[in-house]
C-alpha cells in the first residue's frame, strides 16, 4: 500500500463579488466552475479549476458585514501561462490592474514573469512556460 504526504487541494482567496470573480478567471484564465455558489453560514463560495487538475480556486465572498481589505492578504495566486504580456493584456481588459510589466528571469531560466491584479487586488504571479 502506498501512502502519500499532504498535497495541495486548492488556494481560496477573498473577493468583493462573487459573479465578477468567478467570471474575472473564467475568461483571463480559462477556469471553469465546479461549484458555482455554496451558501455557508458567513459567506458565499465558487470553486474553479483548470482541465485536468486536481488543485481548486476557491473564491470567498464574505457576508458576515465586517470590512475587509482584500487586497492586504499577504499572498498570490501562480498561474503558468504561454505569453504573459498577453495575460496580463487580457486581465486588464477584464478589470485587472497591471502591477509589472513580464521581465525575463535569470534564476527561472530566463522564463518572463510578470504580475497583475484581480479586480479585488489580489495578486497574481504570471510564469511564461
Amino acid at each position: 500500500m502506498t501512502t502519500y504526504g499532504p498535497r495541495l487541494g486548492g488556494v481560496g482567496i477573498g473577493v468583493s463579488d462573487l459573479a465578477a470573480a468567478t467570471a474575472f478567471y473564467e475568461n483571463v484564465f480559462g477556469l471553469s466552475t465546479l461549484v458555482p455558489k455554496l451558501e455557508l453560514e458567513t459567506m458565499d463560495e465558487a470553486i474553479l479549476t483548470a482541465e485536468g487538475s486536481p488543485v481548486v480556486l476557491i473564491l470567498m465572498c464574505h457576508t458576515d458585514g465586517v470590512d475587509r481589505d482584500l487586497s492586504e492578504t499577504g499572498g498570490k495566486i501562480v498561474f503558468n501561462v504561454p505569453d504573459p504580456a498577453a495575460t496580463i493584456a487580457l486581465a486588464v481588459e477584464h478589470g485587472g490592474a497591471l502591477m509589472r510589466e513580464p521581465q525575463p528571469n535569470e534564476m527561472m531560466g530566463g522564463k518572463h514573469i510578470g504580475f497583475v491584479t484581480d479586480p479585488d487586488g489580489q495578486v497574481i504571479e504570471l510564469i511564461e512556460y
